[in-house]
């Protein structure tokens, strides 16, 4: 199985149990969770925004009611369903399925895309498709978003494939194993990948809670 292929099978399993294993069913994660849903909701303010990757709806609740609408997309119906569970604003969230490696059936007009622990997951052979196909349904100058996970104590498993990704093994309360692409980018890692995309690019971290934000507007 290609690990795209086992990836998407892994979050259609997880979809149910996902909020729970990651915390978010617990209001106290919000607390250390603030400064990051703060810093990203300002970036996007009155913004119409593409969501990549959304999948159990946890930040599109957080991040919703800075934007002007937000069209939330994942490639699971598992996933998809769970974030519809979440009482999401009508007037504010559209959800809908979508890969994000095809995204030429998108309609709408964006000034901005955001996406939450996804980049990490990427190939790195398909992250300038990823982008390019992004960035085309974007408008000029929209500003773009990713945010990941810092690398923590025991996140580097020394393990990397033919072409470089750094691979983690996850496994399933049904005992199924999965390999997952983790990546963990140093800034000038991040530098170099998007440079030639973005007018300029704002790395800010947020050890608290583990989390690094990508910011950049596009040329």
């Amino acid at each position: 199985m290609k690990i795209i292929d086992e990836m998407q099978l892994y979050y259609d399993q997880r979809a149910t149990i996902y909020d729970q294993s990651r915390g978010y069913d617990d209001p106290s994660i919000l607390v250390p969770l603030q400064p990051v849903i703060d810093h990203i909701g300002c970036e996007l303010k009155n913004l119409n925004v593409f969501e990549v990757a959304c999948g159990t709806g946890f930040w599109t609740q957080q991040i919703c009611h800075f934007a002007n609408k937000i069209l939330a997309t994942d490639f699971n119906q598992s996933t998809l369903k769970q974030a519809g569970m979440k009482n999401l604003p009508s007037d504010l969230v559209s959800l809908q399925q979508a890969d994000a490696y095809d995204l030429s059936h998108i309609e709408g007009e964006f000034d901005a895309a955001m996406a939450i622990d996804w980049f990490s997951h990427v190939p790195k052979s398909r992250m300038d498709q990823f982008l390019e196909g992004l960035h085309q349904i974007l408008k000029e100058g929209a500003t773009i978003i990713f945010c990941d996970q810092l690398a923590g104590e025991n996140s580097i498993a020394g393990i990397y494939d033919g072409e470089g990704n750094h691979i983690q093994e996850r496994n399933l309360p049904n005992g199924s194993k999965h390999r997952v692409i983790k990546h963990f980018m140093t800034e000038e890692e991040i530098e170099a990948r998007f440079s030639a995309y973005a007018k300029e690019i704002r790395i800010s971290k947020f050890p608290t809670c583990g989390r690094l934000v990508i910011v950049y507007s596009l040329k």
